[in-house]
C-alpha cells in the first residue's frame, strides 16, 4: 500500500512539473513572437498620471485590436519603473519589471549637497537597477524570478497580492489606453 501511495505522490508531482515547464516554455514562445512581430503592430500611447509621483506613460501594442504588449512607464522623483505586459487571447500571461533605484532625487545637485553639508548628491552611475519576472497563469502568478533569476523566496499570499497588482495595474492601464481611443485627444 505504502509503495502505491508513494507512486501515486511520484506521478503526481512529475505531472505537476510538467505542466509547469509546459506552460512556461509556452509563455516563452508568446513573448518571443511577440518581440518580433512588434514592429507590425498598431500602437497608442497616452500619458499617465496619479499613479506615480511624476507621472509617465502607457503604450499599448495591439494585432487586429487586441492587446498583445503594453508597456508602462512610471517615473518618480528617487526612481523610475518600466513594466511590460504580455498578453495571450486579451490575458496578461507574462509581466517583465525593472526597476531604476536612484541614489539620491534627480533634482538633488552637486551644489544643494554641499549647501547641506552633504557629499552625495544625484549621480546616474549610482543608480540600482532591479529586474523581476512573473510567469501567470489564469490570474495568479506561479513562477516569481526575481533579479537573480531565481525564484523568489515568496509564500502563496504573497504570490495572490502581487498577481492582485499587476492585473489591477495591467487594468488601469487598458482603462486610460481604450478612454483615450474613445475620447481622441484630450490629455
Amino acid at each position: 500500500m505504502q509503495n502505491h501511495v508513494f507512486m501515486l505522490l511520484l506521478l503526481v508531482t512529475c505531472t505537476c512539473f510538467s505542466v509547469s515547464a509546459q506552460s512556461t516554455q509556452e509563455i516563452r514562445s508568446i513573448y518571443q513572437r511577440i518581440q518580433k512581430e512588434l514592429p507590425h503592430y498598431a500602437s497608442k500611447s497616452v500619458p499617465i498620471f496619479g499613479m506615480s509621483a511624476e507621472g509617465g506613460e502607457a503604450t499599448g501594442y495591439y494585432k487586429d485590436s487586441v492587446i498583445q504588449k503594453l508597456s508602462g512607464v512610471f517615473l518618480g522623483e528617487s526612481g523610475k519603473r518600466f513594466v511590460n505586459y504580455y498578453y495571450k487571447d486579451a490575458k496578461p500571461v507574462f509581466v517583465l519589471s525593472t526597476s531604476h533605484n536612484y541614489n539620491r532625487p534627480v533634482y538633488y545637485t552637486k551644489e544643494m549637497a554641499e549647501e547641506y553639508g552633504e557629499d552625495e548628491y544625484f549621480d546616474g552611475e549610482k543608480t540600482r537597477i532591479t529586474e523581476e519576472s512573473f510567469y501567470l497563469k489564469n490570474d495568479s502568478v506561479y513562477i516569481w524570478l526575481n533579479n537573480d533569476g531565481n525564484p523568489a523566496d515568496m509564500g502563496t499570499e504573497d504570490k495572490k497580492t502581487k498577481a492582485e497588482e499587476l492585473s489591477s495595474t495591467s487594468k488601469k492601464l487598458q482603462e486610460l489606453l481604450t478612454n483615450y481611443k474613445e475620447e481622441g485627444a484630450g490629455y
